[in-house]
């Protein structure tokens, strides 16, 4: 039985010919056209064919009035922070395709992959379908108790994962259940150390004493210090652009000093990474002090010297561990209910931040880092 849903869009741009090539790697894709340009897709493989169709905008208004009365309806029932965002971005979609799986989800999840690269290339998009509003990953953003939790067919993590993987994400689950901090099943496993690159030691050891000497600026420290730091440092390369540009303002906007102030956390987990922390813990504990006085005043070259960088399988345990430490609070915020007892946001969110660069994930830079959960 073919799958039928909506997919909105934030925006009226339809996802180009090239992008579709790009995510499919597959040549059968047919246009369709109205005569003025094209209005939608059909994308073929042997065992599953996806179509794609754009609603007409006189179509679409009467739809998207319609959806969000629906979604209104939910969110009357829920009154919740992650409803509330869900209901604005709604009353925000700017085009809606009528998408059709035929005969169904196919076993490689081919189809699903591709309407995730779809909704990816989008600033936000969500799919309607079974009387519930899912995102670009498939899960359940809003709906009726009863709905589904996901869009698209779980398939058997062996044909997703390698062992490694999901042994890791195992062990994880066996920490948090033991530590009473909530989590789910379905969020997956993080990459496994044959699809990780990790950072040198050199490029660990110069960001971490950028994370020091821009915290120390966000701290209470001048516009002169931080130069001269930086010189004697010789960090003029390794600080980024973001973080030059907050350094150097002689009056940046309040929140920065909190953002920056922040960053010691971060460069704790690297420090950690390169053996001079012993052990990360549970994040309830701040960063000893002590600890990143030394190190912030010694050189690049000497933290070098001394570094023992983990084996990869151990970085990874980690940051598959504050993935789901950072989802149980990001949760906990979004359904308004009490945070995991002791996790500390600010800690959770550095450690999660650093650990994403450190593993390369998604070949960020450090201003673009991001902490998806």
């Amino acid at each position: 039985m073919p799958e039928t849903f909506m997919m909105y869009v934030a925006s009226d741009e339809i996802v180009p010919l090239q992008e579709l090539l790009e995510l499919t790697g597959n040549d059968d894709i047919q246009p369709h056209t109205d005569g003025t340009g094209i209005i939608g897709y059909t994308v073929q493989w042997d065992d599953v064919t996806v179509k794609l169709m754009t609603l007409p905008d006189d179509i679409f208004a009467i739809n998207r009035q319609n959806m969000v009365q629906y979604m209104s309806s939910l969110v009357d029932e829920r009154q919740d922070k992650r409803a509330r965002k869900a209901k604005r971005r709604a009353e925000g979609m700017s085009m809606a395709y009528e998408v059709a799986v035929t005969p169904g989800w196919d076993d490689g999840a081919k189809a699903a992959q591709l309407l995730t690269g779809i909704m990816a290339f989008y600033d936000y998009a969500f799919i309607f379908a079974k009387d519930a509003y899912y995102n670009e990953n498939g899960n359940r953003i809003i709906g009726r108790e009863k709905s589904d939790v996901r869009i698209f067919p779980r398939s058997d993590d062996a044909t997703q994962y390698s062992h490694e993987a999901i042994a890791r994400k195992t062990r994880s689950l066996k920490t948090l259940q033991k530590q009473g901090v909530p989590y789910i099943e379905h969020l997956p496993p993080i990459a496994d150390a044959s699809q990780t690159t990790l950072r040198s030691v050199e490029a660990i050891a110069e960001r971490i004493m950028a994370l020091l000497l821009i915290s120390q600026r966000a701290n209470g420290g001048t516009v002169t210090t931080f130069q001269e730091q930086m010189q004697r440092l010789g960090l003029q390369d390794a600080l980024t652009p973001e973080e030059k540009r907050f350094a150097q303002d002689m009056d940046p906007e309040e929140y920065m000093f909190a953002m920056y102030g922040a960053r010691h956390e971060s460069a704790y987990a690297l420090l950690w990474s390169l053996g001079y922390v012993e052990e990360l813990g549970k994040p309830v504990h701040r960063a000893d002090s002590g600890l990143l006085n030394d190190a912030y005043h010694q050189s690049v070259d000497s933290l070098i010297a001394q570094a023992n960088l983990r084996d990869i399988s151990t970085i990874l345990d980690e940051a598959d561990l504050i993935y789901r430490y950072h989802w149980a609070l990001v949760d906990a915020e979004l359904y308004d209910t009490a945070k995991p007892e002791g996790l500390l946001v600010t800690v959770v969110e550095e450690r999660h931040r650093a650990l994403n660069w450190l593993i390369g994930y998604q070949n960020q830079d450090w201003d673009e880092v991001t902490t998806d959960t």
